[in-house]
């Protein structure tokens, strides 16, 4: 029994370890067993976790999985020494942008009859439709290469070109592309232009592109791949991925850092347009000093001090960062049924911190209370049913004007 014990425990400490966070704000970390279109399951050593599908919006690697065991150092050590001794990767020539924002990261891209290939970073070769694909930069080993400025009105491809030591672009119809050659059609003539030459392709679509399946999730892997998917499924170590535009990618689990779902549950409040935002100061000197309104701007997903958001020793990855005595007005019609978010202090200034927060929408308050760098964090969920504009105003909150600071974690409109 102590070899299997043994084995088993470094079979462990090898397995990636994921952080999975839901809807809710619940969060489990451990390794990731199960993924499928019904749930997420996640072991760590109290067991088993399951949450449903429907339920999870972020799944993330947990980078720099540190141990203090013996066995974990040996294998540490292991992992250090064969690291040392393989090659390391191949950069990638070609970087390919679907039209949904994805990112492909390969080699030899090559087009026959409106079909892309290409060979992608880990050794998949992979067949895209170019009525998917947006642009494809051609990366040289040599030096980086500018774009030149591209036509907000073009109505054709577009061809960018290395000439000499300027970089041109034309507008036409980009054709078949061998390693060789671009076909490239101008005013009717066919161009057969030398593929070493192109530094990149812009696919002009006028509304003619593939609409891609409602994605379900953003999947990204280390290797700074980033696809939309309509389905995600785990099994073997693997993670299989069906993208957008129909190709399905086959992924060692270790390879993934994230499945963002949040996109088809929830937008978050940093990610959408403010409609307006004010910040008064508490001391009327007639005209504010530049630098104290930047220093009290609110920040998007990173605290006022410009570092990770913070509350009670938990770091959020998204959230909106400000000051006491800030407005800010969002219009929200028709993006979901609830706001939700974690209200609090920002732990580098917690102990001192305070501010009264209150939350309309339409000119209704919905929520009014102290948050205290003292106190517990607040979770809020409040009914945006039918809001068209949300209001956010933090003012002093009592006490001392220091450190009121106000964060707001993880702050969401669920659909």
């Amino acid at each position: 029994m102590g070899p299997l014990i043994l084995i088993a425990a470094l079979l462990a400490v090898e397995a990636p370890q994921f952080q999975v966070d839901s809807i809710g704000g619940t969060t489990v970390a451990g390794t990731l067993v199960r993924l499928d279109a019904q749930q997420v399951v996640v072991h760590d050593s109290s067991g088993d976790h399951a949450l449903k599908l429907s339920e999870v919006r972020f799944v993330g690697a947990v980078e720099n999985q540190a141990t203090n065991s013996s066995a974990g150092s040996v294998l540490s050590d292991k992992s250090t020494a064969n690291a040392s001794k393989s090659k390391p990767p191949e950069p990638p020539t070609v970087v390919v942008e679907t039209v949904d924002g994805g990112r492909l990261f390969g080699f030899g891209y090559e087009v026959t009859k409106g079909t892309a290939r290409l060979k992608l970073v880990g050794g998949d070769s992979i067949a895209v439709p170019t009525k998917s694909i947006h642009r494809v930069e051609f990366i040289s080993a040599s030096k980086p290469v500018v774009w030149p400025e591209l036509p907000k009105d073009a109505a054709g491809d577009l061809i960018i070109l290395q000439k000499k030591d300027a970089v041109d672009l034309a507008e036409g119809i980009v054709g078949d592309i061998t390693a060789d050659t671009v076909r490239f059609s101008l005013e009717g003539d066919v161009i057969p232009v030398k593929r070493t030459r192109v530094v990149g392709l812009v696919y002009f679509h006028s509304g003619q592109a593939a609409s891609p399946s409602h994605a379900l999730a953003i999947v990204e892997n280390k290797a700074g791949w980033k696809v939309n998917a309509t389905q995600v499924d785990l099994a073997a170590g693997h993670l299989s991925v069906v993208t957008t535009f129909g190709v399905t990618l086959d992924w060692p689990l270790e390879a993934v850092r994230s499945i963002d779902f949040s996109p088809s549950r929830m937008v978050y409040v940093s990610d959408l347009p403010l409609n307006s935002a004010e910040w008064t100061p508490l001391l009327d000197f007639g005209k504010q000093i530049d630098a104290i309104s930047q220093f009290y701007k609110p920040r998007f997903d990173r605290a006022l001090d410009g570092g990770k958001l913070s509350i009670d020793s938990k770091t959020y990855r998204k959230g909106v960062a400000i000051a006491a005595r800030t407005v800010l007005e969002y219009k929200i019609a028709g993006l979901g049924r609830q706001f939700r978010a974690t209200a609090g202090i920002d732990d580098s200034v917690h102990a001192t911190g305070g501010v009264q927060l209150t939350i309309e929408g339409d000119g209704k308050n919905l929520y009014s209370g102290k948050i205290s760098g003292r106190g517990a964090p607040v979770d809020l969920n409040l009914d945006v049913s039918g809001v068209k504009r949300l209001r956010i105003v933090a003012d002093f909150g009592g006490g001392a004007d220091v450190g009121d600071y106000l964060d707001l974690g993880d702050a969401r409109i669920v659909k």
